[in-house]
């Protein structure tokens, strides 16, 4: 297996992970911050376009990306607390989880980055961590404005 193979496998699986954790959290937000629902949704689309992105650039390459065990089964590596958050019914706490999160997303792209990438693969994996890092700005200035 190449590293762009592993490397596909892992961000594809990250990816997944913060698509169904920021869907959840737009769920649990929907009837009291429709507009940070709405913004968490459109987190979710992005995730999954950006995870498509990758399917597609690793099949144009012929990598075989069989899972292995479900994406589903690995939900919430690092989105466990949105879990946990939805619980509580706090809105500082879906966004705090969220947080935590996309924290989780950017340092799996940054230990991607750290490996021996093709110079093809490379600068996806880079534009995809700035849309990550952009996320987490915008994630920030909501949690910061949220009192409870």
């Amino acid at each position: 297996m190449s590293a762009d193979e592993k490397v596909t496998k892992e961000l594809m699986k990250t990816l997944e992970d913060g698509r169904l954790g920021y869907e959840q959290a737009a769920e649990q937000l929907s009837s009291e911050q429709g507009s940070i629902s709405l913004k968490l949704s459109a987190e979710a689309n992005r995730r999954f376009e950006m995870y498509t992105e990758l399917q597609n650039l690793a099949l144009s390459y012929g990598d075989e990306l069989e899972e292995s065990g479900s994406v589903a089964a690995a939900v919430h590596r690092g989105w466990l607390a949105v879990k946990d958050s939805l619980a509580s019914n706090s809105i500082a706490a879906v966004l705090g989880a969220a947080l935590t999160g996309e924290n989780y997303s950017i340092e799996q792209y940054e230990e991607a980055l750290a490996g021996d990438l093709s110079d093809g693969f490379r600068p996806v994996v880079q534009r995809q961590l700035e849309v990550l890092r952009t996320a987490l700005s915008e994630l920030e200035n909501w949690a910061a404005g949220v009192k409870n």
